[in-house]
């Protein structure tokens, strides 16, 4: 379910200085001119089945703060445009959780081994550069990639699958393809993979294992992955401002908002309890922590709290360093399966359906709607497949367009246009029965590992680190 994830975590400048003498300069200099174009610093650790992990420090970030604007007008208070700073040293690192843990991500793990790899990331980087790293839990998080595994008979019907997919047209978003291994959805907002594991993993993974053996046995593993992957761009941000909003000062604090920050700082609690289990954790420290909240949970009455109102909810607000959120925060609120059914929900809306005939397509609305609704929605529907999704947005009101997509998925109807949708999922060469619903039910789909004692149960030994 988790791949890759991004992280800066943030460093004092004497660590700064001692990572900055053991790493390389990276620089693109202009010969005609011999500007710097740019330059930054890097290294990297190495782990398990020769996994490599790049790291660059730095100091500058981008400040996302709204400048206050004495126009006040509404393109200047909804969009706030960054501008590059200097003075917050930091360590960015790209990861995948499960190659940290197995060695390849030919099984998908759950959100709750995030801790554990990042523990030995955190471990190799300190005693390479012999320098402390902040606390797992308070590094920042800019890249999430959320994936699915699903497991066919062999690879072929795999490419079969991704073939099918490429011959549909799409309204909501024009796709990249690459033959029968591969078809992806950009934008700016997400980007969604469908493709075969097995080409995949042979570039760019196979040479990485030594034992021959070992390599051709995950390869074969690996041709029978149907594999999805959503590369979660803006929507960190989203999130976490959408939270942070709910924070924003009130005049008058009512009953339900103190019951909230009651409950925060409980839930505060649990969280530090939590804590305590991590590896490398300072319970002496942890124990303080929660000693204080017990003591602020003990002192609160109803004069208290209208008298600290403003700093509680400030206190609530989720921290952030360029717009992003710490990783223990960003767990709350982030649901990676209900986000990866959202984006493959909007962008491939029925593919398992048999809904794509007009009049089928006709009744089914009319069933489920009013007759006015039916007769806009039926509008709004062959606009789509007809005149494409741009036409549509045009030509309907926001409201209405969105409101006819959200019911087309709760009824099941299809936007994708199939000129021989009359054949059955066998005539293209994949089981009848296949589709890419993410739960135990589905024969197909992979679970993901929720413990290290799955993780060992596979490797047959500990982490390297």
């Amino acid at each position: 379910m988790i791949d890759s994830l991004g992280f800066k975590a943030l460093i004092n400048y004497e660590t700064y200085k001692k990572v900055k003498e053991k790493t390389r300069m990276t620089q693109r200099i202009d010969k005609e001119t011999g500007d710097i174009e740019f330059e930054y610093d890097n290294g990297q650790t190495n782990h398990s089945s020769n996994y490599k992990i790049v790291y660059k420090i730095s100091d500058e970030y981008w400040d996302y703060q709204k400048i206050e604007d004495s126009s006040k007008s509404v393109t200047n208070s909804r969009k706030i445009q960054p501008y590059k700073k200097t003075g917050i040293p930091h360590v960015k690192l790209e990861f995948s959780i499960p190659k940290i843990l197995l060695g390849h991500n030919l099984q998908s793990v759950g959100m709750a081994l995030i801790y554990d790899a990042m523990y030995v990331v955190k471990t190799a980087f300190e005693e390479k550069y012999e320098c402390i790293l902040p606390n797992m839990p308070e590094w920042y998080c800019y890249r999430v990639d959320t994936c699915a595994n699903y497991i066919l008979s062999n690879e072929r019907e795999v490419r079969n699958y991704i073939s099918y997919l490429s011959k549909l047209a799409y309204p909501r978003r024009e796709p990249i393809t690459y033959g029968d291994s591969g078809i992806y959805f950009v934008s700016q907002q997400n980007t969604l993979k469908v493709y075969a594991k097995g080409p995949e993993f042979k570039k760019h993974d196979k040479n990485r294992f030594l034992n021959v053996v070992e390599a051709y046995g995950l390869y074969e593993k690996a041709r029978n992955i149907l594999r999805i992957e959503v590369e979660h761009k803006r929507r960190i941000r989203y999130l976490t401002n959408q939270y942070n909003k709910q924070f924003e000062i009130i005049s008058v604090a009512t009953e339900r908002e103190q019951e909230m920050y009651l409950n925060y700082l409980r839930h505060q609690i649990d969280r530090l309890n939590e804590g305590k289990l991590l590896p490398g954790s300072s319970p002496e420290k942890i124990d303080k922590e929660i000693a204080r909240i017990k003591v602020k949970l003990q002192k609160i009455d109803e004069r208290m709290m209208m008298f600290d109102r403003d700093f509680a909810f400030e206190e609530m607000r989720i921290k952030t360093f360029e717009g992003y959120p710490q990783i223990m925060n960003l767990i709350d609120i982030f649901d990676c399966k209900a986000e990866m059914e959202s984006v493959m929900g909007k962008l491939l809306s029925g593919t398992s359906s048999k809904v794509t005939q007009s009049l089928a397509v006709e009744n089914r609305i009319r069933e489920s709607c009013s007759k006015k609704q039916a007769s806009t929605f039926i509008a709004v529907y062959y606009s789509i497949i007809n005149q494409g999704q741009s036409y549509a947005k045009q030509e309907y009101e926001r409201n209405i367009y969105y409101r006819a997509l959200k019911v087309f998925r709760r009824i099941g109807i299809s936007l994708i246009a199939d000129d021989a949708n009359e054949k059955s999922s066998t005539d293209y060469g994949f089981p009848d029965d296949f589709c890419l619903d993410m739960d135990e039910s589905n024969p197909y789909y992979q679970t993901p590992l929720q413990s290290m004692e799955e993780v060992l149960a596979i490797t047959g030994k500990g982490v390297s680190f």
